[in-house]
């Protein structure tokens, strides 16, 4: 993979990966719990956009890992590559706990700092993306000192009421 690439991937919270403010990649996660409240079982789900991507425009645009100047990668050889940085992250976690992955997923997250919006259902909420609380959940700061932790929703970085650049 082109060496460009890593500097200019970013995190966008909860579960896509942006090249320039486009989206490379997404994650998705589905669980069970078992009886006593222990996880079950876990799915993850991971796109990547290779060689080519969607021709959708709108509040994120699509790229792929060739659009944005990375070598021609095929998917069985990207699978590797992809498997053994999954491995690291999940070792770092069971060696370290989840704040080692949180401190390196906020070392490349999208918006940080700035203005968000966060949509789930009819509920809108503004304010600064302040970060991740213990357990991943964004941290919405609003004026007056108040923060909030959303754990899930829709994200528009921005000032309120633009869509630049990135929705869950």
């Amino acid at each position: 993979m082109d060496a460009r690439l890593p500097g200019r991937a970013r995190c966008k919270w909860p579960n896509d990966v942006l090249v320039d403010g486009a989206k490379v990649a997404g994650l998705l996660l589905e669980s069970s719990l078992a009886p006593g409240g222990q996880v079950d079982w876990v799915v993850l789900g991971i796109g990547v956009n290779l060689a080519s991507h969607p021709g959708i425009e709108g509040p994120v645009p699509s790229t792929s890992l060739a659009a944005a100047g990375a070598a021609p990668l095929a998917p069985e050889d990207a699978l590797p590559v992809l498997l053994a940085a999954l491995a690291r992250r999940r070792q770092a976690w069971e060696e370290e706990g989840f704040a080692a992955v949180r401190d390196a997923w906020l070392a490349r997250a999208h918006g940080l700092g700035g203005p968000v919006t966060v949509a789930n259902g009819e509920r809108r909420l503004a304010g600064t993306f302040a970060g991740l609380d213990e357990d991943g959940a964004l941290v919405l700061a609003q004026e007056g000192g108040t923060a909030l932790t959303i754990p899930a929703g829709d994200v528009f970085f921005g000032e309120a009421g633009t869509d630049h650049a990135a929705r869950g």
